[in-house]
């Protein structure tokens, strides 16, 4: 089995993806791209066919999806330990014994953020040693010191180029920034998949993300008017710039991404989720992340008490749930009443997930589904609620806040 998934990993030149292997009970191998794994069956992609395969007729799956998982943990645990150059190279090579070819080439740049001489690094990325320096090569196809590509890279024109599993980044800044950038973006993949696909049943990305960070806030292209990061869902490209605190934002407009990128791939054509649920889920995330240098974790029970408040305190200029429902995204760019609807889509969202009514909480995963699926107007949300619960739900909603706000 080992052979097979490295003939597949040799084979897959440029910008391939490397195949799943599916085992069947009878002996046969099927090869394609595993989309959904649920206790029942396996969804594997073969070019544009879909196929659905129960668990009772598969004896093993190897590949990159399965492994996906282990590669996570990994990641993490090399991010928050001491590590070293060694340590990146010895994961780097467990990526291309796994299938993870951009990954591995991801760990040959963070070995040399630990380590900047170290030679098994450099050689894997291709650079070669003249004497004491390393020199990497440019697109013209000269050579140049690898202190002088380090300098180069903070011009946006002349930037980073790194690719992760489902990410591809473009960014302008120190190599470590860009790197802990990557590690995060691709761990934050894992944990919205781990926190929805099993309700939802959305699909693995088969193309990756465009990211964009641009080195500070004045090479940065504003979106409206406004100066902060920003996912466009026209061009599917993120934009965010750097911070003393990382990208701005980035894993808040990840989730819009996201959102957007798996909707994409369930339906095969861009999907359009109501205003309130795309920034209201991108705020509840952003809320639980535990963020440090590389490494991300998400904690459910954190909320954003500032957007709390400022729901209590809205008085007669809250918005009631009907209009809450009806936000349309160029209401997030109004120069009025802006922060309010962040908060408001924010304390709905949280309220439908958390407020301890488990009813409430099913029915907001149907109308996620139905939302996946192209059903996410008002209407579809008072039939999954029903008539009776949607009657007084404003109410149940505006009382929790209030608790959990303070008086």
């Amino acid at each position: 089995m080992l052979n097979l998934l490295c003939a597949l990993i040799l084979a897959a030149g440029g910008d391939d993806p490397v195949l799943d292997i599916v085992e069947l009970t009878s002996g046969k191998k099927l090869e394609g791209i595993i989309l959904r794994k649920t206790d029942e069956e396996v969804v594997l992609a073969q070019g544009s066919r879909h196929k659905t395969i129960a668990q009772s007729k598969i004896s093993n799956l190897s590949g990159p999806r399965p492994d996906y998982p282990e590669y996570i943990r990994r990641l993490k645990e090399l991010a928050t330990s001491t590590p070293t150059a060694p340590m990146a190279n010895e994961l780097a090579d467990w990526c291309i014994e796994h299938g993870y070819p951009q990954d591995a080439k991801m760990l040959r740049y963070f070995a040399l953020v630990v380590d900047p001489a170290n030679e098994k690094a450099h050689t894997a990325l291709g650079h070669k040693k003249y004497g004491d320096d390393w020199k990497a090569k440019l697109k013209s196809g000269s050579r140049v010191r690898w202190e002088t590509i380090q300098e180069r890279r903070f011009d946006f024109s002349d930037s980073w180029e790194i690719q992760t599993s489902h990410f591809e980044v473009k960014a302008a800044g120190p190599l470590d920034d860009v790197i802990f950038s990557c590690m995060e973006l691709e761990q934050f993949y894992s944990l919205y998949y781990a926190q929805f696909q099993e309700k939802i049943g959305f699909y693995e990305l088969q193309n990756r993300i465009q990211i964009y960070i641009y080195p500070d806030l004045e090479s940065f292209p504003p979106q409206s008017g406004i100066e902060a990061a920003y996912f466009d869902s026209s061009e599917k490209i993120l934009r965010s710039f750097f911070t003393s605190a990382g990208p701005d934002n980035l894993l808040h407009e990840a989730t819009h991404a996201l959102l957007f990128s798996t909707g994409r791939e369930l339906e095969r054509r861009d999907p359009e989720f109501p205003g309130w649920l795309d920034e209201g889920l991108a705020c509840y995330f952003e809320a639980g992340i535990i963020k440090t240098p590389g490494s991300i974790s998400f904690d459910n029970t954190l909320i954003e008490m500032p957007r709390f408040r400022v729901h209590r305190d809205a008085g007669k200029k809250m918005d009631g749930l009907t209009r809450v429902l009806n936000y349309q995204k160029g209401d997030f760019w109004a120069s009025t009443g802006r922060v309010r609807r962040y908060a408001q889509s924010y304390t709905l969202v949280r309220f439908l997930l958390h407020s301890g009514n488990d009813e409430l909480r099913e029915s907001f995963f149907r109308f996620l589904s139905s939302a996946y699926r192209s059903k996410g107007s008002t209407t579809y949300f008072k039939k999954t609620f029903g008539k009776k619960t949607y009657k007084n739900l404003e109410e149940l909603w505006t009382d929790w806040v209030l608790k959990v706000a303070g008086n």
